[in-house]
């Protein structure tokens, strides 16, 4: 609900209290508005046009499953906290044995060829970023996408995810504002991801095309169409 003031009968001041129900996502700067006065029993009236300066923000309509993709793609994020700090397959160090040491860890073969225990150090893991990326490809589900991924960016506020919204205009920063979410356009012609090196990208795109093919190539990269990702959401 917003209030305006305007000048009417004579330069009288006038409150306007307006309820406004948004059919389109976006930013809106300017709205006008037809305004018809009458007296008290409708015998004189007065219309007038006029066109209020505002700042209103629609973002997309909150998903009904929502709640439901947050705990779907909860599981990855808890999966990646889990394996942080456990030893990985890669060899760091080769050291001699000292007491206390794991035996499981003793190069057997190595040990031998020194005539003394040797023990394999490995590497920690190291959790891998997930990042949770828009590809505003121009479809007739891009809102519904928008819709469900803004849903989940909403759901996941208290978690250390990154999102990114890819649109007409580039790439957002990671740091979403709802902004972003209001002012996103699809894309006019595909685009490559932004490079996220050594990051794991979840890619939610409105409708599957080969270039999302190429992409789900890569075993950094994991795309959800639309529908596909519905379906899998209701199962």
């Amino acid at each position: 609900m917003e209030d305006f003031t305007y000048l009417f009968y004579h330069g009288q001041k006038k409150t306007l209290q307006v309820t406004w129900q948004p059919y389109t996502r976006g930013i809106v700067q300017k709205q006008m508005m037809h305004i018809t006065a009458s007296d008290l029993f409708g015998w004189f009236k007065k219309e007038s046009v006029r066109t209020f300066t505002v700042d209103w923000q629609v973002l997309p309509a909150v998903h009904p499953l929502g709640k439901v993709a947050a705990g779907f793609f909860q599981k990855q994020l808890t999966f990646n906290k889990q394996n942080f700090g456990e030893p990985s397959f890669k060899i760091k160090k080769f050291r001699p044995y000292q007491p206390g040491d794991r035996l499981s860890q003793i190069d057997w073969k190595l040990s031998s060829k020194q005539q003394e225990l040797v023990l394999r150090e490995y590497e920690q893991e190291q959790p891998i970023e997930i990042i949770f990326l828009f590809y505003g490809k121009n479809s007739s589900s891009f809102e519904a996408m928008l819709s469900l991924f803004y849903s989940l960016w909403q759901e996941f506020q208290g978690e250390r995810a990154r999102f990114v919204l890819l649109g007409e205009h580039g790439a957002s920063p990671t740091n979403l504002t709802k902004q972003d979410f209001s002012s996103i356009q699809p894309l006019n012609e595909e685009v490559e991801l932004p490079d996220f090196e050594g990051k794991q990208i979840i890619l939610f795109i409105p409708e599957i095309n080969q270039q999302a093919e190429a992409f789900s190539a890569s075993r950094w990269v994991q795309v959800y169409d639309y529908q596909q990702l519905l379906q899998q959401l209701k199962e």
